[in-house]
C-alpha cells in the first residue's frame, strides 16, 4: 500500500493494468485526487484525476506540472552525474535517452469537469539499483502537489518556465 498524503485517494490495479484508461473511466465518479497506480517493478504506470478551474486551453498545461514532478521524483534516486531532462512536448529523458511520457485526457470543451494526467515510465537498472516504483509514485504525488501549488501561487507560466529549463527542444 502506498503512503499518500491527503487529498489523494489510491486505486490500485493489477500489475500491468492501464492506469490512464482506468482513471478516465472513474474520473467523473471518483473526482479530484484519485490516484490510479498499476504496480510493476521498474515500470511506473500512474494517473491522477484533477478538476481544473481554467479553460482547457490553460488547464492542459498541467502536463508540464506532471513532467516537473516526474523529473523531481526521479532525481531523488538517480545518480547526480546523469542528467534528467525533457523532450518536447511530453517526453522524460534520463541521461539523454527517453524513459517516459506524460499524457492528458479531459472531459468536454471549455472548463472540463476533470483532467486525467497519466505518467508512464520505464526505469532501467542502469543508474537505479534498487528502484522501488511504489516509493517513486509516493514521491511523484508529493512533487505534483508542490507543482500544483506553484501553479496556484505563481500561475501556469512559472510551471512552464521550470519545464523549459529542462527541455532542450522546446519551441
Amino acid at each position: 500500500m502506498l503512503d499518500l498524503p491527503p487529498p489523494y485517494s489510491l486505486v490500485s490495479l493489477r500489475t500491468g493494468g492501464d492506469a490512464f484508461a482506468h482513471a478516465q473511466s472513474i474520473a467523473a465518479e471518483q473526482g479530484a485526487g484519485t490516484l490510479v497506480w498499476a504496480p510493476g517493478g521498474t515500470v511506473v504506470e500512474v494517473a491522477v484525476v484533477l478538476e481544473p478551474v481554467e479553460d482547457i486551453a490553460i488547464a492542459r498545461q498541467v502536463a508540464f506540472a506532471g513532467l516537473n514532478a516526474a523529473a523531481d521524483a526521479l532525481a531523488v534516486d538517480s545518480p547526480p552525474e546523469k542528467p534528467i531532462g525533457f523532450g518536447w512536448p511530453d517526453r522524460i529523458l534520463f541521461d539523454g535517452g527517453e524513459v517516459g511520457r506524460v499524457r492528458l485526457a479531459w472531459s468536454g470543451a471549455g472548463v472540463p469537469d476533470w483532467v486525467v494526467l497519466g505518467l508512464s515510465m520505464v526505469v532501467e537498472e542502469d543508474g537505479f539499483v534498487g528502484f522501488d516504483s511504489g516509493i517513486y509514485v509516493e514521491n511523484f504525488a508529493r512533487y505534483l502537489m508542490l507543482a500544483l501549488d506553484e501553479w496556484k501561487s505563481q500561475g501556469p507560466d512559472a510551471v512552464v518556465a521550470r519545464f523549459r529549463r529542462r527541455c532542450g527542444d522546446a519551441p
